[in-house]
């Protein structure tokens, strides 16, 4: 099966597309802001290793009500 699918259900969030792992330096972080109705749900990524390069990156998904 190829990503995305092209058939249903195809829910997925595709934040960064390469093959990350985490180690003991690699944290993940979430948490919820705004008031409801106009809320947000932060997901982060710190010091994610990318397979097969050098070095780490951060990001983070940012989903919206």
């Amino acid at each position: 099966m190829s990503i995305p699918a092209a058939s249903p259900p195809n829910a997925a969030v595709y934040a960064f597309w390469r093959d990350l792992y985490l180690d003991d330096q690699s944290r993940i972080s979430y948490t919820t802001v705004g008031a409801a109705g106009s809320r947000a749900f932060v997901l982060e990524f710190e010091n994610a290793r990318v397979r097969g390069a050098n070095g780490a990156v951060d990001f983070e998904i940012k989903l919206h009500e």
